[in-house]
């Protein structure tokens, strides 16, 4: 099995934030290479059957000292 994490969306990118088209269209593209070359880095194969099983888990992060 292969883990990739990658790295939380940034603020930017909420529904919520009231951004200009180019400040949103610009904190999408660096969020999307960086998922990208996470991706990349994992250099995952395809396995027997030519398909990946992918499993999503999401932890959000949070300031609590463990």
């Amino acid at each position: 099995m292969t883990e990739i994490r990658l790295p939380w969306p940034p603020t930017e990118l909420s529904p919520n934030s009231r951004l200009h088209w180019s400040q949103l269209a610009r904190a999408k593209k660096i969020y999307r290479e960086a998922c990208w070359a996470a991706t990349m880095a994992a250099k995952t194969k395809l396995g027997e059957a030519g398909y990946l099983r992918v499993e999503l888990t999401f932890y959000r992060p949070n300031r609590r000292a463990y």
